[in-house]
């Protein structure tokens, strides 16, 4: 409590702390009779829910790329809102260019599902980059070479650190124990 000098009231004070963990539950709460007068009025709000807001992003329509934050120009002094999105849905078939460009943005990505209908060996390339990706649902038969032997762009590195992997579509189920490692299915001494 502190006391107001123009009125020689007590006014209550919360911790950060409790406000925070009061902002976050008005906003799992999902009344918007609670979350908005908060957000409006606590100059602390949108800093908490903002990564909240930015976790999951769900592309099912192209004209939803315009959901995928910009790259700044130049480091921020917080950190950018793609660095709060960690779950990517992908289900709606955009441009091989803008997908690539969406993953480039989104670096801190735990979990990614692409259900577009179109993924492609090139499509490997962008992954290795995603050090954070531990989930992953993808057809695998599309995604890898025609020739599944063939060694891959960036190796089987984007599959190393998954800790889980939803496969539909037909696959070569001899690749399986290979996408845990960085290597290729081929043995040095294969021709």
């Amino acid at each position: 409590m502190l006391l107001d000098t123009d009125n020689h009231t007590l006014v209550p004070r919360l911790t950060p702390e409790l406000e925070r963990d009061i902002a976050e539950l008005a906003y799992w709460t999902g009344d918007k009779g609670i979350a908005l007068p908060l957000m409006l009025t606590a100059r602390r709000m949108p800093t908490w829910i903002q990564p909240l807001v930015d976790r999951v992003l769900l592309i099912s329509n192209p004209t939803h790329l315009t959901r995928v934050p910009a790259l700044p120009a130049s480091p921020p002094p917080s950190a950018p809102r793609g660095a709060h999105i960690q779950h990517l849905a992908l289900s709606a078939k955009i441009e091989r260019a803008q997908l690539h460009d969406v993953l480039r943005r989104l670096p801190n990505m735990h979990d990614l599902t692409i259900w577009t209908g179109d993924t492609y060996p090139e499509l490997l390339a962008p992954l290795v980059g995603l050090t954070n990706l531990r989930r992953l649902s993808v057809n695998l038969h599309m995604l890898l070479p025609a020739d599944a032997e063939a060694d891959l762009p960036g190796g089987y590195a984007p599959f190393a650190h998954l800790t889980h992997l939803d496969l539909f579509g037909h696959f070569p189920t001899s690749l399986i124990p290979h996408l845990g490692s960085d290597s290729s299915p081929r043995s040095p001494t294969s021709p």
